[in-house]
């Protein structure tokens, strides 16, 4: 087993890859392969884990793939027993989940250790690792309603206090995760928990008045001269006030964002001409591009992409070589024919880490969906963003391209059906996302 082999494992583990399963499959009971996956299961590697899917699912899918679904329960067990008050969330949120999946299937644990988080988190939401008692329908989703009324009764102040606000949501998800065929059975599942709780049905009581997500009450659109007197100019950054906005105070701003010197007014200026397009001449954005910190740089390239302008083009063109993916999103309203080969030989000759392929990946997808670009135009690249991005959603973005297109190769599609990301996976009729891999 050479080094070479180890290492492109690690990266498809840690990028979610399906080629993560086939390799796996392929040597089962590689020692080092092992030891990767679980250092995966102890903590998240996924790149965006508030935006990608939970990798419980796949990596207990892989678990099953190598046969080591004892040694790794007892693993997990004792990671959760070390982690300190002050743990990464999503980190423990992880192996609970994988912990509760391992014992679906095999009733005969001790699943005493799962119901000790429970309890050390009862102390709320600042309590224990941070978590919330939404972290536990793993649990639900195992034991039903004894899961259920444990749970309540542990984190009853909580569930409470979320609930006088009207937001009902975390409460919910606990319910929604009763493992019931259908409303009938889910209502049989909610009366077994009440009997065992003694707060469970004030709290029902208490949801069923709730919406299922707050929502405020609009607030009148201020006018960008009252915005700028008050020194509020965040407030038209956002996509309400801009999408409301007058041509007189589009006219205003624009005017404005040519004179201002302090950064963070540049910044919340351009931002809200990333929602309405500018309305002055484009070149007198350039030294924003050209001069301007990443972050005001970065958005004065979002402003651009919204134009079609020969004179933004060329820029775009220009500084291929030097930033690609704001050149990229530079490109979205001025692409011509033969810009995606330019494009393609920038990528090639630069070296990127992470967050630039995915600077390059969140742009190139916007770019051909804003232009309506032919994907075989777009091949090469897409096919590079595939191996590269760290992020699930860009390479679901690339590959549901190909494949919509009938160009993803063979490889490809041997492969993404036991992708981390579930769309990605459905796209080639993945099969079950667990042990069946």
């Amino acid at each position: 087993m050479t080094g070479d082999v180890i290492a492109r494992f690690e990266m498809a583990l840690r990028r979610g890859i399906g080629r993560t399963a086939l390799m796996l499959r392929d040597d089962p009971t590689n020692g080092a392969f092992h030891a990767a996956l679980l250092d995966a299961c102890k903590k998240v590697v996924s790149y965006d884990a508030q935006c990608e899917d939970s990798r419980a699912p796949w990596l207990r899918g892989l678990i099953g793939i190598a046969g080591v679904e004892r040694p790794f329960w007892r693993a997990l067990v004792d990671h959760l027993g070390t982690f300190a008050d002050d743990a990464d969330s999503d980190d423990v949120a992880q192996v609970f989940d994988l912990l509760c999946r391992l014992a679906a299937d095999a009733p005969d644990l001790d699943r005493t250790p799962l119901r000790n988080v429970v309890t050390r988190c009862a102390a709320g939401w600042d309590g224990f690792f941070g978590l919330g008692p939404d972290t536990f329908t793993p649990l639900v989703r195992l034991e039903g309603s004894d899961a259920l009324s444990y749970i309540v009764d542990a984190n009853f102040e909580v569930l409470r206090k979320v609930l006088e606000t009207g937001d009902a949501h975390v409460f919910r998800w606990l319910i929604d995760a009763l493992p019931a065929p259908d409303d009938a059975a889910r209502a049989a599942m909610i009366e077994d928990a009440r009997a065992k709780s003694s707060q469970l049905d004030r709290l029902l009581n208490m949801a069923a008045t709730c919406k299922a997500w707050p929502t405020a009450t609009p607030a009148p659109h201020p006018d960008y001269a009252a915005l700028k007197a008050r020194d509020e100019l965040a407030m038209i950054a956002r996509p309400r006030w801009a999408n409301d906005a007058s041509p007189g105070d589009l006219a205003r701003a624009a005017a404005d964002l040519l004179a201002e010197t302090d950064a963070d007014r540049i910044f919340y200026l351009l931002r809200l001409f990333a929602w309405r397009d500018w309305p002055l001449e484009p070149r007198l954005l350039f030294p924003f591009v050209e001069t301007g910190t990443e972050r005001i740089c970065w958005q004065a390239t979002q402003t651009l992409g919204r134009l079609a302008d020969p004179s933004v083009r060329a820029l775009a063109l220009v500084r291929l070589g030097a930033d690609p993916a704001a050149a990229i999103h530079m490109l979205s309203g001025s692409c011509e024919q033969g810009d995606l080969d330019a494009i393609e030989t920038a990528v090639r000759a630069a070296t990127f880490d992470e967050d630039q392929w995915h600077g390059v990946g969140t742009s190139l997808l916007h770019l051909l969906d804003r232009t309506g670009a032919p994907t075989r135009d777009a091949h090469e690249l897409l096919l590079l963003l595939y191996e590269n991005t760290p992020c699930s959603l860009c390479r679901q973005g690339a590959t549901a391209r190909l494949a919509d297109a009938g160009l993803a190769p063979a490889w490809m599609r041997a492969e993404c059906p036991f992708d981390s990301d579930q769309e990605t996976a459905a796209l080639f009729s993945a099969p079950p996302a667990e042990a069946t891999i």
